[in-house]
């Protein structure tokens, strides 16, 4: 799964891409691993294909308070 860190980006959020849609979803600041792989589980179950790729979105470390910034 491709983390990317882009400048000018205001939230973070996750693209889950489909073989028959798309479905991109704010990132909570305190999401973990599991959290995407439940919401992942979730929109399989929905039967929108196959899953091709999923893309993780960060917002730049800049734009984040010191406070919710961890390794």
């Amino acid at each position: 799964m491709p983390i990317v860190h882009v400048d000018g980006v205001k939230k973070s959020h996750m693209r889950f891409e489909f073989t028959d849609a798309v479905v991109s979803l704010p990132l909570a600041e305190d999401a973990t691993f599991q959290d995407v792989a439940l919401t992942c589980r979730n929109l399989t179950r929905k039967r929108h294909g196959e899953l091709v790729s999923i893309v993780v979105v960060l917002k730049s470390q800049e734009t984040q308070s010191a406070d919710s910034v961890t390794a």
